[in-house]
């Protein structure tokens, strides 16, 4: 089996990059030669980590800045290629510039993988569905909601993001270990996970820690991740006058060690797909108040809460000081049983995507006889 994934996003660490190094470094792959292309801005660690899996990377122009060169070099890499499969993830009908491409190729199993409920470019996103849904023979999606969304009418098959739940599994020794070497012990820690863009809304988190912090000067926020509202934010945070409360660590590799000595965790995301990281908490024993625009088919447990963002920060603030604390070493096997009841354990999943592959093929092998 020959197979092509693109990243509309780019290799670098985010949540789609996220799901696919967990998806192929649980799946069997003997018998495959896994291809990733790389166009524009990528994460040389994200990079070595697929290297380390034997995939080949394939270096193209870049996708928004040379967007003719980059899909003509994509089209020669599919045609010479000749890929069973060319499996393309992104979060909007634009992803259909590489399904329109691989068609093109020659490849005869274009796999449309979305993993967004809304997008930002709403006008191309509606001009190319059309175009999407003519040239993708398969569509997959991150969940319900997002499947509806891109792909309306036409079936699509949903592949949850998953997670390795062992390792996010709650450690009280770790959870130690992490709150010493931060300073975090006198303090109730509130964590978030995501890149500094619109969609995450950072801008929303800033106001609950300044009215928490009115209330009690022992929570503190800890923002995991980079992007290009970064700087912004920490001039809000300068304005605001809450530096000693809000702790920047950057795009780390450990954050399944470092959210374990974090207490609770926010996503106020404007929209979401499925958020791996509200798998990730959960798996960890934290709760988490959500934005009620997000899929509720991430809640797999009681540790998830939702609430509308026109409640304002206040409400918000309101509901974490009610939020009780968990004892996280008691229910981190339920919590890990739950996880996986609803789908969300990545060597199932991986399993299952690469039985999807094979039938794929050999349902186009069968039509190709007949």
């Amino acid at each position: 089996m020959r197979l092509l994934i693109i990243n509309t996003q780019g290799l670098r660490r985010e949540g789609i990059t996220s799901t696919i190094m967990e998806s192929l470094s649980s799946m069997p792959r003997s018998g495959m030669q896994i291809d990733l292309v790389v166009a524009g801005k990528s994460d040389d660690a994200c990079i070595g980590f697929f290297e380390n899996l034997n995939c080949g990377i394939k270096k193209l122009p870049g996708r928004k800045r040379n967007t003719l060169k980059y899909l003509y070099s994509l089209y020669l890499l599919i045609k010479k290629g000749k890929y069973d499969i060319v499996h393309v993830h992104g979060s909007s009908a634009i992803l259909s510039l590489e399904i329109i491409t691989a068609f093109i190729g020659g490849c005869r199993i274009r796999i449309a993988h979305c993993h967004n409920t809304q997008c930002t470019h709403k006008i191309a996103n509606e001009i190319l569905k059309p175009f999407l849904k003519l040239f993708s023979t398969d569509a997959f999606a991150c969940g319900n909601d997002a499947g509806q969304w891109l792909f309306g009418k036409k079936d699509f098959k949903t592949i949850h993001n998953g997670k390795d739940l062992n390792r996010y599994k709650f450690n009280k020794e770790i959870r130690n270990k992490v709150r010493s070497f931060y300073d975090w012990n006198d303090k109730t820690v509130i964590g978030h996970v995501g890149n500094f863009n619109y969609q995450k809304n950072h801008e929303f988190i800033i106001s609950i820690i300044r009215e928490l912090i009115m209330q009690n000067k022992s929570y503190h926020l800890v923002l995991i991740g980079d992007g290009e509202n970064q700087q912004r934010i920490k001039e809000l945070v300068e304005d605001f006058g809450l530096n000693n409360h809000v702790e920047f660590l950057g795009s780390i590799s450990n954050v399944e060690e470092v959210i374990q000595g974090m207490d609770l965790m926010v996503l106020p995301s404007r929209f979401e797909g499925l958020p791996v990281v509200a798998i990730e908490w959960q798996a960890s024993g934290l709760p988490c108040l959500i934005s009620d625009s997000v899929t509720k088919e991430c809640k797999a447990t009681d540790l998830v809460h939702f609430l509308s963002l026109k409640s304002g920060a206040k409400e918000w603030t309101k509901q974490i000081l009610e939020i009780e604390l968990p004892d996280r070493d008691k229910m981190k096997e339920a919590n890990k049983q739950n996880l996986k009841r609803a789908g969300f354990d990545i060597t199932d999943i991986s399993e299952n995507l690469k039985f999807e592959y094979q039938r794929l093929i050999l349902q186009n092998q069968s039509k190709n006889f007949l």
